[in-house]
């Protein structure tokens, strides 16, 4: 953990206190009550992680400003991979993904793979950094 934790820490800008705050936080509630941690890429450890869980729980696969950090075609790739994971696990499964749209800001969107047609659903407006999140009320 010491490594990671590090890691995490040198990715926060030194201007931004208020992100380090959150940070700190949020490590001393992982210390509390760690867990694993699985290094490697993500579209070879998904799929095993994954089947690593079984019946009765069901798997919640998020990420926020990740699929940045990916190659072009990986990024794709991991898209394509989720909803195939979800028809593996005969759609037990909720995908909740915070990604950069095009020019359109940062939305928290759920995709519920237990519904019979699942369709993202825009749940909140996010910050690029956590800084605030706004939910969306639906009328």
């Amino acid at each position: 953990y010491a490594d990671a934790i590090r890691w995490l820490q040198a990715l926060v800008w030194p201007d931004h206190p208020d992100r380090r705050a959150r940070l700190d936080a949020a490590l001393a509630l992982v210390s509390a009550d760690p867990v694993p941690l699985v290094r490697g890429d993500a579209l070879d450890l998904l799929p095993r992680v994954l089947a690593g869980i079984g019946t009765g729980v069901t798997p919640v696969v998020f990420h926020h400003a990740t699929l940045i950090h990916f190659e072009a075609y990986a990024a794709e790739r991991f898209r394509d991979l989720v909803p195939r994971l979800a028809a593996s696990r005969g759609g037990d499964l909720v995908w909740v993904v915070a990604e950069a749209g095009t020019g359109s800001g940062v939305h928290l969107e759920v995709i519920d793979f237990r519904n019979p047609a699942p369709t993202p659903e825009r749940v909140a407006d996010v910050h690029p950094h956590g800084a605030w999140l706004r939910w969306v009320v639906k009328a």
